[in-house]
């Protein structure tokens, strides 16, 4: 705007209007010094003042749109839970945050949270597949009108589909380790290191209970509650995409439980699960005392699959893979050397962040592996939406490293 007006009055200014003088009078004028080319007349008096007004205006929307994102309240839609009730995707429970909107088009929802300047939704859009392409330009629309880079955090394989076909790049994340409970069985070498852990905490004392949540009465739940307190210490629940953030809060009394006790009949640790679609069950949280011996996991998710078909449940969904494809083929003798050179550097980030472990953990129980994947509307913004993803899940704290540091050293 300064550029065109000065180039109009070229005639009336002493001297070449050079490309450093422009610049030189717009930023004078811009921050309202006026112009020191001697602009005379009516157009000399106004014209300054209007580069200082459209520059300060420029700035507010700047600054507006900046703050936009903090500024609007996400709402949530009333037929949320509905909606997760009716879900074939095993994360779809965890959209019931209480950090976390939605946004509707037609039947189908996609469940998302703000993170800085991302909206970061997770896990499969939901309601009926028919509606999705719908749901998601909402989901689109809406990010885009707060001024956020829109997301998805661990959508399966049709849902990924779907986000490319509406623009979006899809990226393998790694894979949800799933049991088929009905074909469960502890034969086999696949289930050696889970047989022999269930086998000594059975010879130890260790006993089970598998139960719904709401079955507890209020002392157990508050029991199994310091417990929980205790192994986290000084962290805060953490995760997003496959954690609800709460514990035993009267909405999930339809959750599952698998106590661990030991011979006396002390509760030692527990599994936390909540439903999916009314046959399945998605871990939420895995808590254990201080001073349980490390089987105990191993036994808890014996149990649990072995004890929760009695309660209706047939799948059960552990915990998440990253980069699992990488993990298991860069172990082979003869691969290519990208794919050592990438195991080795995931083997390295798991000393933070349980990467091998979490893997090395599912493997056990010999799980059918179902892909997982992070959708992202451009590349270049790659690096802010993987920085929220790691935000939201709770892995950027220090603290939250220094914890999984002692527990691995115990």
């Amino acid at each position: 705007y300064a550029t065109l007006g000065l180039l109009a009055t070229a005639d009336d200014v002493a001297g070449p209007l050079t490309v450093t003088r422009i610049l030189r009078e717009t930023g004078r004028m811009a921050v309202g010094l006026g112009s020191g080319i001697g602009l005379e007349g009516r157009f000399g008096r106004l014209f300054p003042a209007s580069v200082a007004a459209v520059f300060y205006l420029g700035a507010l929307l700047v600054v507006a749109r900046a703050l936009a994102p903090a500024l609007v309240r996400p709402g949530r839609d009333p037929g949320l839970a509905e909606a997760v009730a009716a879900s074939g995707d095993s994360l779809a429970y965890f959209a019931l945050r209480d950090d976390r909107a939605s946004v509707r088009a037609g039947d189908a929802l996609v469940s998302w949270a703000p993170v800085g300047v991302v909206a970061l939704a997770a896990g499969d859009p939901l309601g009926p597949p028919a509606d999705w392409p719908a749901a998601v330009a909402a989901f689109l629309s809406e990010g885009a009108a707060q001024g956020r880079i829109a997301a998805v955090l661990g959508c399966g394989a049709r849902a990924a589909c779907a986000y490319q076909a509406a623009g979006l790049a899809t990226i393998y994340l790694g894979d949800e380790a799933v049991l088929d409970l009905e074909g469960f069985t502890l034969e086999g070498r696949a289930l050696r290191i889970a047989r022999q852990s269930w086998h000594r905490a059975l010879r130890a004392g260790f006993t089970s209970t598998v139960c719904r949540v709401g079955e507890l009465d209020a002392e157990e739940l508050a029991g199994l509650r310091a417990l929980s307190a205790r192994w986290r210490g000084a962290a805060p629940e953490r995760g997003f995409s496959m954690a609800l953030g709460r514990l035993f809060d009267p909405r999930d009394a339809g959750g599952f439980l698998a106590i661990g006790r030991d011979a006396r009949g002390r509760p030692l640790g527990f599994l936390h699960l909540v439903p999916w679609n009314g046959d399945g069950a998605s871990l939420d949280v895995m808590r254990r005392e201080r001073d349980a011996p490390a089987i105990l996991s191993d036994f808890l998710v014996v149990e649990a699959a072995r004890r929760l078909p009695a309660l209706g449940v047939r799948r059960l969904s552990l915990n998440f893979a990253f980069l699992r494809a990488i993990l298991e083929a860069g172990a082979g003798a003869d691969v290519p050397l990208r794919l050592r050179v990438a195991r080795w550097a995931l083997r390295r980030l798991s000393r933070p962040f349980q990467i091998e472990t979490l893997y090395r953990f599912n493997k056990k129980f010999a799980p059918a592996w179902k892909p997982r994947y992070l959708a992202v509307q451009a590349a270049e913004e790659l690096p802010t939406v993987a920085l929220a993803c790691l935000r939201a899940e709770g892995l950027l704290a220090p603290s939250a490293w220094d914890l999984r540091r002692r527990r691995q050293r115990r």
